[in-house]
């Protein structure tokens, strides 16, 4: 079995280094999005989630390129207060 690259829950911090160095390429087509919000005075939160597909490739442990093609996925973005 060939080493993974951490593609799932990672930082944005940990995949710029990856691009960085060469080992990953990822394009992300939306194709949903959901909003939640919530505002209750001392606590408030947003959150956008967004739903579609991933393409391009990456870098595996072992030098192998993983060719990445319409792999569903999710991107969030939360901005809370409490």
């Amino acid at each position: 079995m060939r080493p993974l690259l951490m593609a799932a829950a990672v930082s944005y911090t940990h995949l710029d280094v990856y691009k960085r160095q060469g080992r990953l390429d990822l394009t992300f087509t939306p194709f949903y999005e959901r909003v939640a919000r919530t505002n209750l005075a001392v606590i408030r939160s947003e959150v956008h989630q967004m739903f579609g597909r991933y393409n391009g490739w990456a870098v595996l442990d072992d030098g192998a390129t993983l060719e990445i093609r319409d792999l569903v996925g999710f991107a969030e973005e939360h901005q809370a207060r409490w």
